[in-house]
């Protein structure tokens, strides 16, 4: 069963990505785009689902990719 990850590096993202821990026409296009984002920018970058954006704004759901 898949677990809620609440925050990661974008080091972190790409080391889970590598070894597989996200599905490739899942997660993985997210995560990669998500830490790319915050390589380039350096703010975060938030990942929800569309009816859980007020959730994950307040932390309770969705993850998050900062520096």
């Amino acid at each position: 069963m898949p677990r809620r990850i609440g925050t990661l590096s974008p080091g972190a993202a790409r080391a889970r990505l590598a070894v597989g821990v996200f599905g490739p026409g899942s997660m993985a296009p997210k995560i990669e785009s998500a830490a790319d984002f915050v390589e380039a920018t350096g703010r975060p970058a938030m990942i929800a689902a569309p009816g859980a954006i007020a959730a994950a704004l307040c932390g309770a759901a969705g993850t998050t990719v900062t520096a």
